[in-house]
């Protein structure tokens, strides 16, 4: 499928958040809760990417 230049076009759930949300679980139960603590700042960055993302895909509905 030919890329259409829309934002966040690409974008795989799995780089998105899956990956980072289990690396954050993973430091949780090992106890390395200086890695968790940049991980949740890093999911929160990702979260609001996606809200930004989402209100421009709503900006643009036809």
């Amino acid at each position: 499928m030919p890329l259409s230049g829309c934002p966040g076009e690409g974008l795989r759930a799995e780089a998105f958040v899956i990956r980072p949300c289990t690396l954050l679980i993973n430091a949780l139960k090992e106890g390395d809760y200086a890695t968790a603590s940049s991980l949740q700042a890093e999911m929160y960055d990702k979260v609001e990417e996606f809200k930004s993302l989402y209100d421009s895909y709503i900006e643009n509905m036809i």
